[in-house]
């Protein structure tokens, strides 16, 4: 199974914030892949795959960001009705405890992507292994 880095930020949960940190990342020259905010009322979690993860973190630890790297699956997903429910199925079956999930911005080939990080990542690539689901690499994203 392929797997991808993902870049999580803590940032303060006020007005401007999330511009502000994509504000740093463009005037870097550092393009998204893919984007996710999970929030509560005083603090949020920015998960981002960036094209040059190395980059993104020497910036935004240089910039008094708390930051951290984890590995995590970009699974292709049919872009047509139910390709995802079907891709669901699946990993339910297998007992693959999904913790979050969000897609990529790009599609290709009639093709998405769904970023996928699992409680345990073994039992998620046995799964993708097992039913022969296709994974994006790094290139196929387009990162660094």
């Amino acid at each position: 199974m392929n797997t991808i880095s993902q870049v999580s930020a803590f940032i303060e949960n006020r007005p401007g914030m999330l511009r502000e940190i994509l504000g740093i990342l463009s005037e870097e020259g550092i393009n998204l892949r893919a984007l996710n905010v999970a929030e509560n009322e005083d603090y949020g979690i920015l998960r981002i795959i960036p094209d040059d993860i190395e980059k993104t973190m020497r910036v935004l630890k240089s910039n008094e960001y708390l930051v951290s790297e984890i590995q995590v699956c970009a699974i292709e997903v049919p872009d047509k009705p139910g390709g995802l429910e079907k891709l669901l199925e699946k990993l339910a079956a297998d007992n693959v405890d999904i913790q979050y999930m969000y897609s990529v911005f790009a599609f290709k080939d009639g093709k998405a992507y769904m970023v996928i990080s699992a409680k345990d990542v073994m039992v998620l690539s046995k799964s993708v292994e097992k039913n022969n689901i296709a994974t994006a690499d790094k290139e196929t994203l387009g990162i660094r």
